[in-house]
């Protein structure tokens, strides 16, 4: 750099006072001197050491200085004014250019004097940072084509620098050799004042073809210069697409005539007027898809007429909801037979939410409708079979979920209507331990495979507690695979009771039979000592040569009397056993007044009482009165008195009491002093088992009365029992119902 033109740090004098920012340099345009308003114009200072020449800090908008300068050194011009110029491409300025000779050394200077333009007369700042950001390729061209600016995404998209392209012109650049005129045209146009938009192809720095789709139209500035404003969008990528598109696009036109269904696509009118109709049109109508295509017939004239309401009305409500239509129905085949098809279809609309076309698939179900309607049918019959059959049937899944039930199933579950359990287990039906237990069984026959059969179950189900015989079997797939189960179970209640009866009736008649083997041994027992002693006796007296004093024979005679009682006691208490034993007793309840009934009884033992020399105490109110039989009830307590009387030693006592436990029962004792009962002899005391003890002198005692107190205390909803102490006697409480 020679001397003259040497930069200065310095403020001169000159430049600072005037009211503009101004820089002096060169005729070369590099820099000499400047005022500080430059610096705050440019906004670096550090620039006005760092810059060589003005032309790295201005854009002269595709002039460049030697231009500009031209008029100024050949004195045609004494000013030259730039009215659009751009600071680092950011700020927009108006230039006034002059030049003047130094006096000493005789060397031409320039002298810039620069002014912010106004914001409304060029391109605002943040349309410079948006022509900056944009991703798609942006160029400013004046109307000669050549380049004025262009953004980042230009010189990416192109592989340019902006260097290289400022000044040329577009065609040369960046547009193929054999599109050459028809970039020239388009140019042309443009500059006549017409919007272009066109898909073409561009070639970038290092001659790769590209496609890009264009957007380009003049701009007016307010200063009224004209300028060729275009945007570029690199489409290669989609090109690629659209091809494959078009090549997938002719391969699905011929899958779809392999399909054996119509593909079609028709606007959303009431005869659906096709747009398309693939082949199979032909086999599912008997009509060509160019028939339907060009409207020679419409698909609504081969819908069947009972069906075609009801189509129009279904794809009304689907184009309402925005939902898809699906449906079967009838159409008339072009040789005049009726068939059936699958629709499946939904509307299309723009972006707009307009209503563009319909479009689906039909397909020919005529067959599998037949097919249906024999499974249907067969499934009805097996229905049918099943509702009618009493015993439960059930299929189950691999889960053992029921799939599908009978009637009597259902009413084993409780449910109405048999689809009500279907996906249901035994869990929602029975209780827990009984599921869990079924659950169990039905998935280890899911693995092994064994059947179940006959098999005894007590259930608590709807109809209360049920005994089945259940039956179950796997089912296979056709893969061999277990899938499930089918069950049957035959209610076996009436079965099961009459069994139970049966072998009731069975142990009842063998304890009846054992009663009477121990009955027959009592009697014999106990009748064979007053019938030996009726012998002996009446042996002595038919013998002749037996002689007996009046006291002695007054004795034998009480002897006789005492051996007939027994007998008579025995065969009175045998005589109502027997009675019970075939059902002869009648229970005829009826109210009693207990005290009455007691005294009444008491009477029978007046003799008995005296010689033994027995005490009995009677505490019991007359106001108690029971609910029982009065011949039972006598029975049992004569039986209960001569009791206490044969086991109390004489001087004795017997007390007989009643009370009310409660508003339902009476509650009577009858105690005695006698000789008490060891625990062995308390628990074999109501039955058989027992043998007959003799009373304290010598009463004969068989053990049946008791038996008989049982037995009719049973018969009238009662119960007997009793508390005891070897020596310290016995007392019997019976409990009956209060009346």
């Amino acid at each position: 750099m020679t001397e003259e033109n040497t930069k200065s740090i310095s403020n001169p004098p000159i430049l600072s006072l005037l009211p503009v920012a101004a820089v002096i340099t060169n005729i070369k345009g590099e820099l000499l001197e400047w005022n500080d308003l430059f610096f705050k114009l440019i906004g670096f200072p550090s620039l006005a050491v760092e810059a060589e020449s003005i032309t790295e800090i201005f854009d002269f908008e595709g002039n460049d200085l030697k231009n500009l300068i031209s008029p100024l050194l050949s004195g045609e011009k004494q000013s030259v004014e730039v009215e659009s110029a751009y600071i680092l491409n950011k700020i927009s300025v108006t230039l006034n250019l002059g030049l003047f000779s130094n006096q000493m050394s005789r060397s031409k200077k320039l002298i810039w004097l620069i002014k912010e333009s106004a914001p409304d007369n060029h391109l605002p700042e943040y349309f410079q940072l948006l022509f900056q950001s944009i991703p798609f390729g942006i160029v400013i061209s004046d109307g000669h084509d050549n380049v004025l600016k262009c953004n980042r995404a230009f010189e990416d998209l192109f592989g340019y620098t902006k260097a290289q392209l400022k000044g040329k012109k577009i065609n040369d650049m960046i547009v193929p050799d054999s599109m050459k005129d028809f970039g020239v045209q388009l140019t042309s146009n443009v500059a006549e004042g017409r919007d272009v938009f066109h898909e073409t192809l561009r070639v970038r720095a290092d001659g790769e073809l590209i496609n890009v789709a264009v957007i380009t139209r003049p701009v007016v500035f307010s200063n009224n210069r004209k300028y060729i404003f275009s945007i570029y969008q690199d489409v290669t990528d989609r090109e690629k697409i659209e091809k494959l598109s078009l090549e997938n696009g002719n391969q699905f036109a011929t899958m779809l005539n392999y399909l054996p269904g119509i593909v079609y696509r028709c606007k959303a009118e009431r005869d659906y007027p096709m747009l398309f109709v693939s082949e199979g049109s032909l086999k599912i109508t008997g009509y060509e898809p160019g028939l339907f295509m060009n409207h020679s017939i419409n698909y609504n004239e081969i819908i069947h007429e009972k069906f075609r309401d009801f189509v129009w009305e279904k794809w009304q409500k689907a184009i309402e909801d925005n939902k898809v239509f699906q449906e079967e129905y009838c159409i008339k085949h072009r040789d005049g037979e009726i068939r059936w098809v699958w629709e499946r279809g939904h509307v299309v609309r723009d972006n707009h939410n307009r209503i563009m076309y319909i479009e689906g698939y039909i397909e020919d179900i005529t067959e599998q409708r037949s097919v249906q309607l024999s499974l249907i049918k067969e499934k009805e019959l097996l229905q049918a079979l099943m509702d009618n059959i009493p015993d439960t049937i059930y299929f189950k899944d691999r889960n053992s979920r029921f799939l599908q039930i009978n009637k009597a199933q259902a009413q084993v579950l409780g449910v109405k209507n048999q689809a009500d359990a279907v996906g249901k287990t035994d869990n929602d039906f029975f209780d827990a331990v009984f599921a869990r237990k079924t659950f169990e069984e039905e998935q280890e026959m899911m693995v092994t495979g064994e059947l179940v059969i006959n098999n005894e179950e007590h259930v608590f189900t709807n109809m209360g507690w049920r005994w089945l015989s259940t039956t179950k079997v796997p089912l296979y797939d056709e893969n061999g695979e277990i899938t499930g189960l089918v069950g049957v179970s035959r209610d076996i209640t009436t079965n099961k009771v009459l069994e139970n009866k049966l072998r009731k009736s069975e142990r009842d008649l063998t304890l009846l039979n054992q009663e009477k083997d121990k009955l027959f041994s009592v009697i014999a027992h106990d009748m064979r000592s007053p019938f030996n002693s009726f012998l002996l006796l009446t042996e002595l007296l038919a013998d002749k040569s037996f002689s007996v004093e009046k006291e002695e024979l007054v004795q034998l005679a009480k002897s006789m009397h005492q051996s007939a009682a027994a007998v008579a006691e025995l065969l009175e208490n045998l005589l109502e056993w027997s009675r019970i034993q075939r059902g002869q007793i009648v229970y005829k309840p009826k109210t009693v007044v207990l005290k009455n009934i007691l005294e009444k009884n008491l009477n029978y033992f007046q003799a008995n009482l005296q010689k033994k020399n027995i005490h009995v105490e009677l505490s019991v109110s007359d106001k108690i009165t029971v609910l029982a039989d009065s011949s039972m009830l006598s029975s049992v307590i004569r039986n209960l008195i001569s009791n206490a009387i044969k086991f109390t030693p004489g001087k004795g006592t017997i007390k007989i009491s009643a009370k009310r436990p409660d508003n339902n029962s009476v509650l009577f004792m009858i105690q005695d002093s006698g000789i008490g009962m060891d625990a062995e002899q308390q628990e074999k005391l109501f039955t058989l088992d027992t043998r007959g003890t003799k009373g304290t002198e010598d009463e004969p005692s068989s053990g049946l009365g008791l038996i008989l107190v049982r037995e009719f205390i049973k018969i009238m909803k009662g119960r007997i029992y009793l508390t005891s102490k070897e020596n310290f006697g016995t007392t019997f409480y019976v409990e009956l119902p209060a009346h």
